[in-house]
């Protein structure tokens, strides 16, 4: 019986670790590029770029030229001008126009 609430444990710790490496995201939605190879963009405040993956941000495409708070996690590093670091989204906190 230990041996299985030790294993539950360790699956919750490892879920839960999930998101402490996320931080909390703030700029402008941009689409950059052209059809059929465009890429959602959030232009930070502090002027840093960052590409935007996951299922989250496919409904984020709509909200072009809004501000937005998102929560997520680097899952690549910039590689250079044109390629910027890649953020996983985990949540969207706020969409405003701003």
């Amino acid at each position: 019986m230990k041996n299985l609430s030790n294993a539950i444990f360790v699956i919750l710790m490892a879920a839960g670790s999930q998101h402490c490496d996320a931080n909390n995201y703030e700029g402008n939605l941009i689409l950059q590029g052209n059809e059929p190879c465009t890429i959602l963009v959030l232009e930070a405040l502090d002027g840093k770029t960052y590409q935007l993956s996951g299922s989250l941000s496919a409904g984020l495409k709509q909200h072009q030229q809004k501000h937005v708070i998102i929560r997520g996690k680097i899952i690549a590093p910039a590689a250079g001008p044109g390629f910027p670091a890649i953020i996983e989204v985990i949540k969207v906190i706020k969409i405003n126009d701003r």
